[in-house]
């Protein structure tokens, strides 16, 4: 007979894993038919300020890590033409220093056109 011991702990452990969102299929694929493009939408593909700022938070995060972009909160999101700037804020607070991180996005197709952090 199994020891009520034995199975809290396997319970306790396969419930923190998560079943993931995407697999890895390998590092290159070959594609099957070539890519036509057929549809782009008016104003490009990221059209919203909340679109691009969550770019930006997925970029951010995998650069500079969670908390320095959870610190950075609200992020602050303006448009220059085509470009969608990102940039990270801090509290109003005389006493901090150092910078944000800040991002330029391709509002036509996504692309990240630049990406900094100030000292």
């Amino acid at each position: 007979m199994v020891s009520i011991r034995c199975i809290i702990p396997l319970v306790i452990l396969s419930s923190c894993q998560a079943p993931a969102d995407y697999r890895y299929d390998g590092a290159e694929s070959e594609t099957s038919k070539e890519m036509v493009e057929t549809y782009k939408p008016a104003g490009g593909y990221v059209r919203t300020p909340e679109m691009a700022a969550k770019i930006a938070e997925i970029y951010g995060v995998e650069y500079y890590g969670q908390q320095t972009i959870d610190e950075q909160k609200p992020l602050l999101v303006s448009k220059a033409g085509t470009i969608w700037i990102v940039k990270g804020s801090f509290p109003d607070d005389p006493n901090l220093k150092g910078g944000v991180f800040e991002i330029r996005i391709s509002a036509a197709n996504g692309e990240v056109l630049g990406m900094i952090h100030g000292r």
